[in-house]
C-alpha cells in the first residue's frame, strides 16, 4: 500500500464526518468528489509524498504544493445541493487541511 493509500484510508472517515454537516444524503457524493480529485492529482501527490518522506521537501513546501491544487477539488455534490459558495470554499479548505495533516502523520516519523 502506498503512502497515498494510507493517507486516504485515514482521512476519508474524517472527511465523511465533516461532510455530514451538509446532510447524510450527499456524503457519498462528496467522498466521490474527493476521490476524483485524488485521481486527477495522484502523480503529483505521490511524488510530493516521496520527497517529503526523503526530507527533500519541507513540510511547509509540501503544504503549499497541496494547497495549490485546491482549485482542482471540485465540490460538485455540494453545488448540486445548493450550498453557498463560501461554505463550499470553507469545506474544501478543511478537506485539504485534513489531507495535509494526515500526510504529515503518515509520512513524517515521530
Amino acid at each position: 500500500m502506498s503512502a497515498l493509500d494510507d493517507i486516504l484510508e485515514i482521512a476519508l472517515p474524517k472527511i465523511r464526518d465533516l461532510a455530514v454537516e451538509f446532510g447524510n444524503d450527499i456524503v457519498d457524493d462528496v467522498v466521490g468528489d474527493l476521490q476524483q480529485f485524488v485521481r486527477s492529482t495522484a502523480d503529483k501527490l505521490q511524488r510530493w509524498n516521496g520527497l517529503l518522506a526523503e526530507e527533500k521537501l519541507a513540510p511547509e513546501e509540501y503544504a503549499f504544493l497541496v494547497k495549490s491544487q485546491v482549485a482542482l477539488l471540485q465540490m460538485r455534490a455540494l453545488m448540486r445541493a445548493g450550498i453557498a459558495q463560501i461554505r463550499i470554499d470553507k469545506f474544501r479548505n478543511k478537506v485539504i487541511e485534513i489531507v495535509i495533516d494526515t500526510a504529515f502523520d503518515v509520512i513524517i516519523p515521530g
